[in-house]
């Protein structure tokens, strides 16, 4: 207990072991003994001030998904569910266990009732030490006590051990606590209660090897849940859905019917158009790749997710909605603009959007809020598509501009889908439109290919940079 700035957090992450930086000095112990850091994590759980919940999901739902990932293979069906519904009980979430968590989409729980399911989702583990960081920070004093109500509860009925930290409780929250460490700028002022006789059981290694989930369980886990939030978030797809049908109506009515009065070059802007309105659309679902972060670092940190699984989960479970967005685009203006190559428009458009998506991915590894992301996707993909070749020709490009030609996907969605339109054309306006853009060597296999090693990349550098700079740990 202390004030802000008192050392609360630090002292509580240095016990957790999520201190990265600086120098840790001194010695911890655990049962008298040092602690054994490799394993420490797997014999606790820590719930950061901060809920890192899906707000699609119920309290039912969430906790079974939490389940599938913290609690090993080898336990029956249901036992895990045993577990689930045992933790609804112990943090008194029964009468809300099918209500949605909630976003900024649609209401759910109250804040004390979010604080007990992040709780109750680090119980189905069933760890031994149980680390709380000011689990009241933002609730009211009625929700508060209920908080910490339930945590007494599980001291003296489940026999955990729980540190928090807490900023200033009230009388009744206080005399809750078995042992209070009064802290102040970093100085222990205070030790009050009695110390614990209780002793921490001992596990073997091979207690501690059933604890962590096959990478296989969590790969079908984490698809799972990803698809499912996919449908069910109206912002990841059925938000950009919505302006894909709207922009896609209206790129083909404005070309439908047009008598031959529209020119090849004419013909031109739209295969610029297309990919370049559509693919800058996958800024918008940047918010909800932050959202799916934080649900990532406390997983892995309490329960051992496997980096690679998911982000190859997470980046199959978005293909399905690319292809929706990808194929809506295709049967609206194809036909009504009288393009040629019905299925290579569709696969270049396809490639383009995963090429797109993948890139706010990487972003939203690297940015630390989403109004950063969307300002530094917005600008890269305008780079992208000044340079693409359109505006200014491949020939006429300023030399010390031609990487940003090179870079960007943009570049190779345009030329494929003009190439696709011109190539075997015996018209002069087509060779004019070929020459002018340099396009007459371009084949557009290589091109698709192109978009697909670009995606790949880009979800293999994000997956890199996921475990190098989201492990938890500060």
């Amino acid at each position: 207990m202390g004030p802000s700035g008192s050392g609360k957090t630090t002292l509580l992450d240095i016990l957790a072991d999520r201190i990265s930086s600086g120098q840790v000095t001194g010695q911890i112990d655990l049962n008298g003994r040092p602690r054994p850091v490799k394993t420490f994590r797997l014999l606790s759980s820590y719930v950061s001030q901060e809920d890192a919940l899906t707000g699609s999901f119920t309290v039912l739902e969430t906790l079974r998904f939490a389940a599938r990932l913290s609690v090993p293979a080898n336990v029956l069906a249901t036992e895990r569910e045993g577990r689930v519904q045992a933790a609804i009980d112990d943090m008194g979430l029964r009468s809300c266990e099918h209500t949605v968590v909630g976003d900024i989409f649609r209401k759910g729980l109250s804040g004390g009732q979010k604080r007990r399911l992040s709780i109750a989702i680090e119980l189905l583990s069933k760890p031994t030490i149980l680390l709380l960081d000011e689990p009241t920070s933002g609730l009211d004093a009625a929700s508060t006590y209920n908080v910490m109500a339930y945590i007494q509860k599980l001291c003296l009925s489940q026999k955990h051990t729980v540190i928090c930290t807490i900023h200033q409780p009230s009388t009744k929250v206080y005399t809750m606590f078995a042992k209070v460490l009064v802290l102040a700028q970093g100085e222990t002022l205070q030790v009050t209660g009695d110390r614990s006789r209780s002793e921490f059981a001992p596990l073997s290694k091979a207690d501690l090897r059933e604890m962590k989930p096959s990478v296989g369980r969590q790969f079908l886990m984490v698809l799972q849940r990803t698809a499912l939030e996919n449908v069910r978030n109206p912002g990841i797809f059925w938000m950009r859905f919505v302006m894909f049908f709207a922009l896609s109506a209206m790129s083909g009515t404005l070309y439908l019917n047009h008598d031959h009065q529209l020119t090849d070059v004419d013909l031109v802007s739209l295969l610029f158009g297309a990919p370049a309105f559509t693919t800058f659309l996958s800024v918008a679902a940047l918010p909800f790749f932050l959202d799916q972060r934080a649900v990532f670092s406390r997983e892995r940190a309490n329960s051992g997710l496997n980096v690679g699984a998911y982000a190859v989960a997470t980046f199959v479970a978005g293909l399905p909605g690319l292809a929706l967005l990808a194929i809506t685009t295709t049967v609206m203006v194809v036909p009504m603009t009288g393009l040629r190559g019905f299925g290579s428009f569709f696969g270049i458009m396809f490639a383009s959007l995963t090429s797109a998506e993948s890139f706010m991915c990487v972003l939203g590894v690297l940015v630390p809020n989403a109004i950063m992301g969307i300002a530094v996707g917005s600008a890269c993909f305008g780079m992208f598509v000044l340079t693409e070749g359109f505006m200014v020709p491949k020939p006429a490009i300023q030399p010390y501009w031609l990487w940003g030609h090179y870079l960007g996907f943009h570049t190779y969605s345009f030329e494929a889908l003009v190439a696709n339109q011109f190539q075997g054309v015996k018209t002069p306006s087509a060779d004019a439109v070929l020459t002018r853009f340099d396009l007459h060597d371009v084949h557009v296999g290589s091109h698709a290919g192109v978009l697909v090693g670009y995606a790949l990349v880009l979800q293999g550098l994000g997956g890199v940079l996921l475990y190098v700079l989201h492990t938890g740990r500060r």
